[in-house]
């Protein structure tokens, strides 16, 4: 773990001092707006518009990333968002505070994908794990202090602007300083929102709802922390503690949305934080400070549980090479919550008090279990090994940035297709059983590309489908009924051929296999492999060694299997790819 941070430090500090300017700013700005007696529907509109910047920012990053680069696009938005903090030091106008909110929102967006980016490009499938949970950790620390920062100097001054446009501008030095290149970026297929509505319409009304209480109550609570007279180092304290809870209540309800069924999970949560918001007033206007703290953490910690579990309610539902695409549909829906809460809070709130911004979360909570115990009664349960983990992450930092999600994580190429399944599929044309012998041993490393490399090739005419069924179960036998929905997808002369060869070798599952085909018989299309089929040898054998190399850099107990296979398979290159093991001194034995 501490040769992790130490090989990364420039990317953590980077990111430390993103979040720590970002903090301040966005604690700042609210305080500021309500000092100078601006309408509180204009508050709304001002904070909203960070939210507007940050779709803009997530939808086109990718692209200014691949035409600019990871380096320019960084040291831009560290002076864009420099420029747009002390551009509203100098004016009071409502009109340039909201531009300036939307650049800070653009550049917040493409800053963190630059960062996710490299920490992707850095992590393996040992590491990933342990550099997403450092960075978690660096984002809440950083988000944790910078709200102590408002103590510094009074509100008024310019002194605080200027101090969070320092921060951000330092949050340039380790990154531009860095020997590290830029990684490199690679074409994503896309999904619509109609698409990814009728994937999983609770995940995306998960979404939504997810950006309007946490747009609504991160954005307004210094508002109505300031009409009960909370300022000053009790204001620091109190909206602290609403992101520590932001932060520790993910452990336990990510395992308990991974154990149980999380519809029911998610349906408690709810029902928990609609108490907890009306409870908040009541302890506000009784001054009962430390408890007041305890269930606004509450209240904030169950509202930023529901961004990732979204995005895992949203990959249950989806196909492992649909993932980053749906992640990035995501986030735009969240970006569109994050636009109406703020600003129908304050609409709210101008009209009937502060305290009607924790009704306000109340009523849009009991809105989204109304929808939850619908889908509950129309869409069965994904059982428990078919639900996709629910991983932490912060909803401040929510950009759509797929690198460090485990999740998504199967070698992603041109196209959204994984390294494997292009080789394999491309195996297939000219040796049909040393692909399928292949599949076998990529799927006893690594289960979860069973149902991509499934999909890869029940296309191929060349290929025996229940030999290739046989063998991936008996790799992996809990996938029995996971590779049904893939075939689902199929030929119906595939499909057909299937059913006659479980009746005949395995009639004890056949009931089962038969309604998943059932249920997910119009899921959507499948895989293309047109292109791959036709690629010829030389791109063939090129990727056959690079298969060897992924394996002896991220499977090493592998590698020698899958060399093995290659070399069996494409003889053409049993040189190369011994040279590869040769140079892998940490193969084991």
């Amino acid at each position: 773990m501490f040769s992790i941070i130490t090989q990364l430090y420039p990317l953590f500090l980077s990111s430390f001092c993103i979040m720590l300017g970002f903090g301040l700013i966005g604690l700042l700005m609210p305080v500021r707006l309500a000092y100078e007696g601006v309408e509180l529907d204009v508050i709304g509109l001002i904070l909203a518009m960070y939210a507007a910047g940050l779709l803009v920012g997530g939808t086109y990053s990718r692209m200014l990333l691949g035409r600019v680069g990871h380096i320019r696009i960084f040291a831009a938005c560290s002076a864009l968002t420099g420029l747009s903090i002390l551009i509203c030091s100098l004016t009071m106008n409502e009109w340039v505070w909201a531009l300036m909110r939307f650049v800070m929102g653009v550049s917040s967006a493409c800053s963190y994908a630059v960062i996710d980016g490299w920490l992707g490009d850095a992590a393996d499938n040992k590491t990933r794990g342990k550099i997403l949970a450092t960075s978690q950790i660096v984002i809440t620390l950083a988000l944790f202090s910078s709200q102590f920062l408002l103590n510094i100097a009074p509100v008024s001054q310019q002194t605080l602007f200027i101090l969070s446009g320092i921060i951000l501008s330092l949050s340039l030095l380790p990154v531009v300083m860095s020997h590290r290149p830029g990684p490199v970026i690679t074409d994503m297929v896309a999904m619509s929102y109609r698409q990814l509505m009728t994937a999983s319409p609770l995940g995306v009304a998960c979404a939504l709802f997810s950006g309007i209480l946490y747009g609504g109550l991160m954005n307004m609570l210094p508002i109505f922390a300031g009409s009960y007279g909370i300022d000053g180092f009790n204001l620091s304290l109190y909206m602290a503690m609403a992101l520590l809870g932001s932060f520790l209540l993910q452990f336990p309800v990510g395992v308990l949305s991974d154990r149980f069924d999380r519809r029911k999970i998610l349906l408690t949560l709810l029902g928990v934080n609609v108490a907890s918001s009306l409870l908040t007033p009541i302890l506000a206007s009784s001054d009962l400070f430390y408890p007041l703290m305890a269930s606004t953490a509450v209240t904030a910690g169950i509202i930023c549980c529901l961004y990732p579990m979204s995005i895992a309610e949203a990959f249950g539902r989806v196909r492992r090479e649909e993932m980053a695409a749906a992640m990035s549909g995501i986030l735009g829906i969240y970006a569109i919550g994050c636009m109406v809460g703020p600003f129908t809070a304050a609409f709210l709130m101008g009209r009937m008090g502060s305290d009607v911004l924790f009704y306000y979360l109340a009523g849009s909570e009991i809105l989204l279990m109304v929808f939850v115990a619908y889908r509950m009664t129309v869409r069965a349960p994904l059982s428990h090994e078919d639900q996709e983990d629910y991983i932490p992450q912060q909803a401040a930092m929510a950009t759509g940035s797929y690198e460090l999600d485990p999740r998504t994580q199967y070698s992603m190429t041109e196209g959204g297709r994984s390294l494997e399944a292009k080789v394999a599929i491309t195996m297939a044309q000219s040796n049909p059983a040393g692909a399928v012998n292949m599949v076998k041993r990529i799927v006893q490393s690594s289960p979860e590309m069973a149902e991509e490399l499934y999909a890869a090739l029940a296309e191929i005419d060349e290929i025996d489908i229940t030999r290739l069924y046989d063998a991936i179960t008996k790799a992996a036998p809990e996938l029995n009924f996971s590779i049904a929905e893939v075939l689902a997808s199929s030929s119906d002369e595939a499909t057909a051929e299937f059913v006659d060869w479980i009746t005949e070798n395995q009639p004890e599952k056949l009931t089962r296999i038969l309604n998943e085909l059932a249920e997910n018989m119009n899921a959507g299309p499948s895989i293309d492999v047109v292109d791959v089929v036709n690629e010829d040898v030389d791109e063939y054998q090129q990727n056959a060694t690079e298969l060897v190399t992924y394996f002896v850099e991220n499977h090493p107990e592998q590698a020698e299997a899958i060399a093995e296979a290659v070399i069996e398979t494409v003889p053409d290159v049993a040189e190369e790819v011994e040279e590869i093991l040769q140079e892998a001194d940490d193969l084991p034995s």
